[in-house]
C-alpha cells in the first residue's frame, strides 16, 4: 500500500444508515419462526414419547430460543458499531 492511500471497505462516512437493512428483519422473522414452531410443537413431542414431563422444558427451550435470537443480532449489531467507530477514529 503506498503512503498517504488508504484502502476501505463499506460505505461512505456518514452514509452508513443508507446501506443497512432495516433491524434484525431476517433474524426477527427466524427467531419467530424457530421458537414459535418449537412451542407449538412441544405438547405433540410430549405426547409422541410418551412422557409429559418433557413439556415444560420444551417450553422453557423455546423461550430461550426467542430471548437468544434478540441478544444474538443485538450483540452483532453492537460489535459492527463499536469496529465501524474505532475505524472513524
Amino acid at each position: 500500500m503506498h503512503a498517504g492511500h488508504e484502502s476501505r471497505s463499506g460505505p461512505e462516512p456518514g452514509r452508513e444508515q443508507e446501506t443497512l437493512p432495516p433491524p434484525f428483519s431476517r433474524a426477527r422473522c427466524a427467531r419467530d419462526l424457530c421458537a414459535g414452531l418449537l412451542a407449538a410443537l412441544a405438547p405433540l413431542f410430549a405426547r409422541f414419547e410418551a412422557a409429559p414431563y418433557i413439556e415444560t422444558p420444551l417450553f422453557v427451550m423455546a423461550g430461550l430460543l426467542g430471548v437468544y435470537g434478540v441478544y444474538a443480532p443485538l450483540v452483532g449489531f453492537l460489535n459492527g458499531a463499536v469496529a465501524s467507530a474505532s475505524k472513524r477514529r
